[in-house]
Order: C-alpha cells, then structure tokens, then sequence
C-alpha cells in the first residue's frame, strides 16, 4: 500500500509542478514514480487499487494540462516565424541576409 500512496502523492505533486510551469522539475519526479512503481506488489489490495485509479485520474489531468501548454506554446511559435517573415519584408533590397557582429572601434 505505501507504493500506491506515493504513486498518488507524485502523481498531485506533478499535477502541482505542471500548473505552475516548473516542467525542469518533471524529469526527477518521474524517476522517483519509476522506483515506486518497481515497489508495487504483483496482487494489489482493494486500498492500494482504489489509490492507484486516484492516480490515473490525476495523471490525466496532468496529461491534458501538458497538452493545452504545448498547445500554447506552438501557437506562439507559429507567432513568431509570422513575426520574423513579416520583418523580412521591412529589410531594404540588396541588404547582406548574413548575421553580422557589430563592433565599434
């Protein structure tokens, strides 16, 4: 049962580092539900599936949640390449395309 439960502590704790926008933090809290995982028993208890379907449901919160961000994130993206393609029209003809440094000597 003690697997069960820090599999559904994890799983809100993830639901919490997503809604806040710590996605860094992610890539550690998924190795600890690795290591709780390899704990679950093979025959689980009433108690410990009863947790452990609280932590799907979580887990599905956090996987919309994910989507919506990335959702938002490629628009803004797509944003920014109109952005860029629309400068490109501003640039006076024959001006040198390649990134240059300036310097002033």
């Amino acid at each position: 049962m003690q697997a069960a439960e820090t599999l559904v502590a994890l799983a809100e704790l993830e639901r919490q580092l997503v809604h806040e926008g710590r996605l860094d933090e992610l890539e550690a809290l998924h190795q600890r539900r690795a290591a709780a995982m390899a704990r679950l028993p093979d025959e689980l208890s009433d108690e410990a599936r009863a947790a452990l379907t609280h932590a799907l449901a979580v887990q599905r919160q956090v996987s919309d949640a994910l989507r919506e961000a990335l959702a938002g994130t490629r628009a803004e993206l797509g944003q920014v390449v109109h952005g860029r393609t629309a400068a490109r029209g501003y640039a006076p003809a024959g001006l040198d395309p390649r990134r240059t440094l300036d310097r002033v000597v």
